[in-house]
């Protein structure tokens, strides 16, 4: 259970990881999953497709928290040249938020990611008193 606001709580499933660096197929992890709410990561390489595909194809919701697009590129500009972006916002109509990882203070991207799930949850009667 996660604690979204004092005594408030939601059943979400972490996966401590991206399934591109474990190699591990989404599916595997996920089959039979009953949590309506999935926190993983995802790496930024062509296996990523595979994640994506899996949720697209099972009708999960996707809310991307976008960490450092193209910080390792020389001019440090914005980029995403595997086209991650455009697939997620026009093929899965997700989400998509894109901060800085190195100048944004955590907790206020914890916040964001929060709220975000509290609204979702809030939404479709899934928050609980906590435990």
């Amino acid at each position: 259970m996660l604690e979204l606001r004092p005594g408030e709580c939601v059943e979400v499933f972490l996966i401590s990881g991206s399934n591109e660096e474990r190699q591990q197929y989404a599916g595997d992890v996920l089959d039979g999953q009953q949590a309506r709410i999935i926190l993983c990561s995802m790496q930024y390489t062509d296996a990523v497709f595979d994640t994506i595909k899996y949720v697209e194809d099972n009708d999960f919701w996707i809310y991307v928290q976008w960490l450092n697009p193209g910080y390792s590129e020389p001019d440090r500009q914005y980029s995403d040249y595997l086209g991650i972006a455009n697939r997620l916002l026009f093929n899965s109509e997700a989400t998509l938020a894109v901060r800085s990882g190195k100048s944004d203070p955590p907790t206020s991207r914890v916040r964001e990611l929060k709220e975000f799930i509290y609204g979702w949850a809030k939404f479709r009667n899934l928050i609980a008193p906590c435990p």
